[in-house]
């Protein structure tokens, strides 16, 4: 029932979303306007990255509510700090190195913080052996 009732939640939050979406970017100016290095030939709206955090968000509070997951804020917190760069990438055309710089430092604090979500050991299939990693898997992952 739960996921029945997380599905249809979805379905009725992205069918609002998309019959208002460029009202929406329109009133916030997150309009891509067509340039000389775009493809597109009319304003296109910068609001698919919006609709995955609504997303998100909605089932984390659903799930929460519903006691089917615990609430780590720092897991949750992760995809939002990232979709605020590309928002902010998309509102004021963000250089790629300072974009690079802040995606960076966000996933290094989420690395620290949750180790367990580091690569520690690379299994070479082909040669059927297994590095241990140590302190250098953070950079593999």
């Amino acid at each position: 029932m739960l996921f029945l009732t997380l599905i249809f939640l979805l379905v009725i939050t992205i069918s609002i979303f998309l019959r208002y979406h460029y009202q929406f970017a329109k009133y916030f100016q997150l309009l891509d306007v067509p340039s000389g290095r775009k493809k597109h030939a009319q304003p296109t709206p910068l609001t698919g990255g919006i609709l995955f955090a609504i997303l998100l968000l909605q089932s984390i509070f659903i799930l929460y509510i519903f006691k089917k997951t615990s609430f780590d804020l720092m897991a949750y917190t992760l995809p939002f700090l990232i979709f605020s760069v590309g928002l902010a990438d998309d509102k004021k055309n963000l250089p790629a190195n300072l974009k690079l710089m802040i995606l960076s430092i966000i996933i290094l604090l989420f690395l620290f913080l949750y180790p367990e979500n580091q690569i520690e050991i690379l299994n070479l299939f082909t040669v059927k052996s297994a590095i241990s990693l140590g302190k250098l898997g953070i950079i593999f992952t």
